[in-house]
């Protein structure tokens, strides 16, 4: 209360024509930070209710300073508008993750809750509160500490009690102690001697559980603070001002930021995530839009001498940043190099494919490169469906019906690999051909996948003919009735839900049936069921079924789970039969007399 006092009677001998000059100045730029501390110190020796408006013009101005929301709060906090400070922590908190604006909030929960009966849970919400949004900040040390030294000072009653109050403060330890923060070390030193106060004999297990993330947060917390040393976090941030030394500073903060950024990046990908193909991806785009070419060439290339891999993506990423940054040529130049590797699949002689039609607008180029890809994937189903929806974009038929033709006829090709093909060669012929080439395909499809999946009834293939994506010519009911089934990747009509799988053909010879996933499935009716629940000591007679009993309702048995467990009950035990002979022989009377019956 005197250095409040003190602190007025200070501010109090401000020039008020310095005062006038400062909001003079605020009219002609908000930003001056130098009329901005004149007007707060005057602000401050004057009542709330006079003053208000400033602070309210203040934190308008600078949404984001924590230490403008933290001397409002305090201005308001002095004059015990406790109502108006809890709006005010709510306006900022969340959006100002400022450190000394979280301590002040929790010293303000300290000391106006310090009386309410769950003043303890109040507390430990606000720490925990803050932890989750200011826990990870570098000077957060102290508000893991007072945490650990409020939940220590709350008194426990009762073995139960003070394994619990462990059982917390051992929570924060170990959240705090892989945190990287300044003042880590005292954090650590800490929790030793907690673990050594409890158990010696455990104290060693349970510490050296947590040593080596513990070192790895004390490295990247010197690190870090090597990082934003000389950064003032309470500077209110303002618009540039364009002059030659901010645009200096400005410049060489972010040539270290960038520094430091590709030293993160090359520390990564050399350690345990060398073979993180994401990560490689982030920092060549990282080093792209900085214009460094040259790097994100070796970026690339470094990950593909790496063994162990599937290249084929890189490959793919690479020959669009080469087409990106140095033409079609170098693209050209990395596709050929992947040519010649061989772990890549299929997938990069369809991109480069795709990328010389859009991009290079070369249709030939395009279609010499899938039909180099279809000599060495002619018996891959994937590469030949992307080859065939190619040669359908561009309007082809003859080159489409050559492809369908040799894919299927190469001998190359299983059964089964051979479904979605014949199934687009169907569809493509129902698109563009006469009736007599629909038909003929529908028989040479029903012939080819006849020895694999069984005879096709007729009627199936007319369906198969005259369906389109997901519209089918008959309903759910008829499909079922017919025997109609879904063969390979063909998309199953919406709300019928027929199973996709092959099933064996009927006795009957209509064709194989078809199995939904409800009505016609048959299931147990289990509304008789008597309930059971096996024992380990069973008694005979306990339950109808040996090994068993009844087990409780679902209420009494959440009820008994979440009850501590029976040895953690040290007494008074009763003796039951005891108390239930005294019931028996209590003596109560008829009628209440008197006062008792007039309550």
């Amino acid at each position: 209360m005197q250095t409040q006092e003190l602190f007025t009677k200070q501010i109090q001998g401000l020039d008020p024509q310095r005062v006038h000059n400062a909001l003079t100045k605020l009219q002609e730029d908000q930003y001056d930070l130098e009329a901005w501390s004149l007007v707060i110190k005057d602000a401050q020796s004057r009542k709330i209710e006079e003053s208000r408006d400033t602070f309210e013009r203040l934190v308008s101005v600078f949404p984001t300073s924590g230490r403008f929301w933290k001397q409002y709060i305090e201005q308001e906090t002095r004059s015990r508008n406790f109502e108006r400070v809890e709006k005010l922590f709510t306006r900022c908190l969340i959006k100002v993750l400022n450190i000394d604006l979280w301590k002040t909030y929790l010293n303000y929960v300290k000391e106006t809750k310090s009386m309410l009966p769950n003043y303890k849970e109040k507390m430990a919400q606000a720490y925990d509160f803050a932890l989750d949004k200011m826990g990870m900040d570098i000077a957060s040390y102290p508000i893991w500490n007072d945490y650990v030294t409020f939940l220590k000072n709350v008194e426990a009653v009762g073995s139960y009690a003070e394994n619990q109050k462990i059982m917390a403060i051992r929570k924060v330890y170990h959240r705090g102690v892989i945190n990287p923060m300044i003042n880590i070390e005292n954090l650590w030193k800490n929790y030793v001697v907690f673990e050594q106060g409890i158990n010696p004999i455990l104290a060693e297990k349970m510490t050296n559980e947590r040593s080596r993330d513990y070192m790895n947060a004390r490295r990247v917390a010197k690190e870090y603070e090597a990082c934003t040393r000389g950064l003032n976090k309470s500077t209110p941030c303002v618009p540039p001002t364009g002059t030659q030394d901010e645009l200096k500073q400005d410049v060489d903060a972010s040539k270290m930021y960038l520094d430091q950024a590709s030293t993160m990046y090359e520390r990564a990908k050399s350690s345990v995530l060398k073979n993180s193909l994401l990560l490689h991806f982030a920092y060549a785009d990282f080093e792209e839009q900085q214009m460094r070419f040259e790097k994100v060439n070796q970026i690339y290339q470094s990950y593909l001498e790496i063994k162990e891999i599937d290249p084929t993506l890189c490959y793919i990423q690479y020959m669009k940043f080469s087409h990106r940054t140095e033409g079609k040529n170098a693209s050209r130049l990395i596709f050929k190099k992947a040519r010649e590797d061989p772990r890549v699949s299929h997938h990069v002689f369809v991109a480069a494919a795709l990328m010389e039609y859009y991009c290079t607008k070369d249709q030939k180029i395009a279609s010499n490169v899938f039909e180099l890809g279809f000599k060495r994937y002619k018996a891959n189903e994937e590469y030949i469906l992307a080859y065939i929806d190619y040669l359908s974009h561009l309007n082809e038929d003859n080159n489409t019906r050559v492809l369908f033709e040799r894919a299927l006829s190469s001998g190359s090709l299983k059964a089964e690999q051979q479904i979605d093909i014949w199934n687009k060669f169907l569809e493509f012929e129902a698109n563009i051909g006469d009736m007599t080439t629909i038909i003929k395909v529908a028989q040479r499809r029903a012939q080819a996948l006849e020895q694999e999946f069984g005879e096709m009834s007729a009627t199936s293939q007319l369906i198969d003919r005259y369906k389109f994506l997901e519209l089918y010519p008959c309903s759910k009911d008829e499909l079922t009735i017919l025997g109609y089934k879904a063969i390979g990747s063909q998309k199953i009509p919406h709300g019928m839900a027929l199973s996709k799988e092959i099933l064996p053909i009927q006795a009957n010879g209509v064709g194989p049936s078809v199995v939904t996933d409800h009505d016609t499935v048959t299931r147990p009716d289990t509304g008789m069921m008597t309930p059971f629940k096996p024992k380990v000591k069973w008694i005979p007679g306990e339950h109808r079924v040996p090994g068993g009993g009844f087990p409780m309702p679902p209420a009494a048995a959440e009820l008994c789970q979440n009850l501590p467990p029976p040895q953690s009950f040290q007494g008074p035990f009763v003796v039951v039969d005891r108390l239930m002979e005294l019931f028996t022989h209590i003596s109560l009377p008829d009628k209440l007399e008197g006062k008792m019956r007039n309550r």
